[in-house]
């Protein structure tokens, strides 16, 4: 008897951990993170003022509608409910990650040259994703606010395989590439206000332009 209640507590605590897993981590919402972030960097590589245009036609349709969504809870559950696959739970109520998504990558593709601005939004769209999957599914060393080791070690390693790219490509010293990769590893660590999504490439993006 005592052999079943324990299988039935491991059962149940295997469960919520993978109801936790299932609401950190959200495969489309990381794959929509991933695409926007390679098309905006290789929209900003054919032209600066296209991707800024790209994106800022982007960020006014989803201010708009947050607007909406955040002032009539009937849109809001109606949002929340059909594309639960991207909204995380503590979303419902405040802006949503893709608007600071957004903004990140806008400014940043408006502040720095554009080999920087590339490779500081190349951090934002796989470092980011790296650091939610890792954490979610694999993190046991917990920290804060959900953060964990693995999730912080996931981001700086990705931060530096794909660093690689504007490396060989673009000609950015790697140098730079290790300080911007730690540094954005940080912003996806710290809890430093509104939301990481905008931290960590114009954190990123700073630290590579003063070294």
């Amino acid at each position: 008897m005592e052999k079943l209640l324990l299988h039935l507590r491991q059962i149940k605590s295997e469960g919520e951990r993978l109801l936790t897993v299932g609401e950190r981590f959200k495969p489309w919402r990381s794959l929509l993170h991933l695409t926007a972030g390679v098309a905006s960097v290789l929209i900003l590589l054919i032209s600066k003022n296209g991707v800024i245009a790209a994106l800022g036609s982007a960020l006014s349709l989803a201010l708009l509608f947050e607007a909406i969504r955040l002032r009539n809870e009937r849109a809001n559950r109606w949002f929340t409910l059909r594309f639960r696959m991207l909204v995380r739970e503590e979303e419902e109520g405040k802006v949503a990650g893709h608007v600071y998504f957004l903004i990140g990558a806008l400014a940043t593709a408006i502040i720095f040259r554009r080999e920087i601005a590339a490779t500081a939004i190349l951090f934002l769209a796989v470092g980011d994703v790296a650091g939610v999957a890792a954490g979610s599914i694999l993190g046991e060393l917990r920290l804060w606010r959900g953060k964990t080791v693995e999730g912080v070690i996931a981001c700086f390693v990705s931060c530096l395989i794909i660093g690689l790219v504007p490396t060989s490509f673009w000609g950015v010293d790697f140098k730079r590439v290790v300080i911007g990769a730690a540094v954005a590893a940080l912003a996806e660590l710290a809890p430093i206000p509104p939301d990481d999504n905008l931290t960590i490439p114009l954190l990123s993006g700073a630290a590579m332009t003063l070294i």
